[in-house]
């Protein structure tokens, strides 16, 4: 049995057509084979099958062995070429050869047929494997080239979320006395213009405060606060921030909301943001377009996922830039009308929630952008618990407070002494291991970051002895928590109120570090 080959034989002679295909039966090849005379039978046969070699003649009737190599060419295959002929002369084989013939022989000497097909064969067979390698290494190179630009926007968005933390640090703490102090007056009964002016304060420190923890959930340095919610309950408040706006801007909302979407693990206020973000792109791209326009939201769950949909007829995303959208920077809106910052801050939260974001767009007919959260389902008995859970009062407990910050150390003293409470406070970490080793705390406020130790070293030290007072460490953190730290926030399954805190927040935190 020879080797088996696919060859078209460009002939206009049977008899010749016989004699090519014996001697490559002679020279050890099992040919399926084909004869053609003229263009249309051979694009036929193209059209048909894959062929191995073309062996033409060079000159006939109807056709020549120039017409066969430009049809052979047109397939994109890398085809051997062999012209057999009887009267072709060695200027006319040149010109053959320079045209992308691969090799010609004479029909007098057709004993050589045979090892030139073999030899072209194998010659046409190592041309694929460098094509196919050579395509391997585009391909790997293009892996690579993207993995360095992903490794070098990592590496700025490592130093930029330092750089916030750092920031959102300093921040925090007076934020937390402006916060606290402006709550603990509005509480008093103060004249209504004094109550106006502290509310404003009050209110403009929390937006602040909102503003921080969106940078730091860019920077991703702050884990979500989540609970069970209801994401359709979240898109309708949303809209009812955005109505206003719509209405002016000539924007009709539609809504296909599943009615029984599940609740899932969210922190409310960032997916809010999320949306906010989704809905002012929305509104600015149908209005730079034109006067009104149509918003479409659309949420369902499939399986253990929940995906949302934010979709508007504006002029869609050009292709050019869909796919850096998401880039911390990056925005194609006219100066001093955004930042860059907003999608990749959607894109942060979105993953901080376990889920993803992406958009789709052809130009001229609006875009789509999907956010896919992963369900986490709340059980019958945590949903009973919420629901049915009574408020308990806190009694009147002994609490050491540890902040080196002297205007959070002192609001925290005000507020837990105006319950009821009586309290100690100390600077630092030696000064606090001291006290609870001289006096018997009920409950220990400490903050994360100190001089000389953290509280993550109070909570190690007071486990060793009292690990019922360990489990009544309620901690406040300024600065997002590092990786590390939000492993230990894990490992303890402690209260944690983030930094700037509200007095209902210091508040939940002390009754659940009571049940603990």
């Amino acid at each position: 049995m020879g080797t088996p080959v696919r060859a078209l034989i460009v002939e206009d002679s049977a008899d010749d057509a016989e004699l090519i295909v014996r001697q490559l039966e002679l020279g050890g090849f099992d040919p399926a084979w084909e004869r053609v005379d003229t263009p249309e039978a051979m694009a036929a046969a193209f059209g048909r099958q894959e062929w191995d070699i073309v062996i033409s003649d060079y000159t006939m009737p109807r056709f020549s062995a120039t017409q066969a190599l430009t049809l052979a060419r047109k397939t994109g295959q890398d085809l051997p070429f062999i012209i057999v002929s009887g009267s072709i002369g060695e200027e006319t084989a040149v010109q053959a050869m320079k045209a992308g013939a691969h090799d010609y022989i004479l029909k007098g000497n057709l004993a050589k047929l045979a090892a030139a097909v073999a030899r072209e064969l194998k010659e046409a067979g190592i041309r694929r494997a460098h094509a196919e390698t050579r395509e391997m290494l585009s391909e790997t190179q293009g892996r690579l080239d993207t993995a360095m630009r992903q490794l070098v926007q990592a590496e700025k968005m490592t130093a930029l979320g330092d750089l916030i933390c750092g920031v959102a640090h300093e921040m925090n703490n007076p934020l937390s006395s402006i916060m606290g102090y402006s709550e603990l007056l509005l509480a008093n009964g103060l004249p209504p213009e004094v109550q106006r002016r502290v509310g404003t304060i009050h209110s403009e420190a929390t937006r602040m405060a909102k503003i921080v923890r969106n940078l730091l959930t860019f920077a991703r340095k702050h884990p979500p606060e989540k609970q069970y919610l209801d994401l359709n309950e979240i898109i309708e408040r949303t809209l009812e921030l955005k109505a206003y706006h719509f209405r002016v801007s000539q924007i009709d909302v539609q809504k296909d909301l599943a009615p029984d979407l599940p609740r899932t693990m969210l922190d409310g206020h960032q997916i809010q943001q999320v949306l906010l973000n989704l809905l002012n792109n929305a509104e600015q791209s149908i209005c730079e377009a034109r006067r009104g326009g149509v918003i479409r939201l659309t949420t369902r769950a499939a399986g253990d996922r929940i995906e949302a949909r934010v979709s508007d007829d504006g002029p869609g995303i050009p292709r050019a830039v869909q796919a850096r959208i998401f880039e911390p920077f990056f925005t194609t809106k006219k100066e001093g009308k955004g930042t860059g910052l907003g999608l990749s801050l959607c894109y942060g939260i979105v993953q901080e929630h376990g889920g993803t974001i992406r958009a789709e767009s052809a130009p001229g007919k609006g875009a789509t952008f999907i956010i896919d959260l992963a369900l986490a389902r709340e059980d019958a008995a945590t949903r009973t618990e919420r629901e049915n859970a009574p408020e308990s009062p806190i009694p009147p407990l002994r609490i050491l407070v540890v902040d080196d910050e002297p205007n959070v150390q002192a609001l925290l003293m005000e507020l837990l002494g105006s319950r009821g409470h009586q309290v100690d406070a100390a600077s630092d970490v030696p000064d606090a291991l001291e006290r609870i080793a001289a006096a018997g705390y009920d409950l220990i406020i400490s903050d994360m970051k100190m001089p000389h130790g953290t509280g993550r070293d109070i909570f190690r030290a007071v486990r060793e002895k009292n690990p019922r007072l360990a489990r009544r460490i309620v901690f406040t953190s300024g600065d997002g928590a590092s990786a590390e730290t939000r492993r230990f926030f894990g490992e303890t399954g402690n209260e944690i109120v983030p930094k700037p805190f509200k007095i209902d927040d210091i508040e939940r935190a002390i009754a659940g570090a009571i049940r603990n």
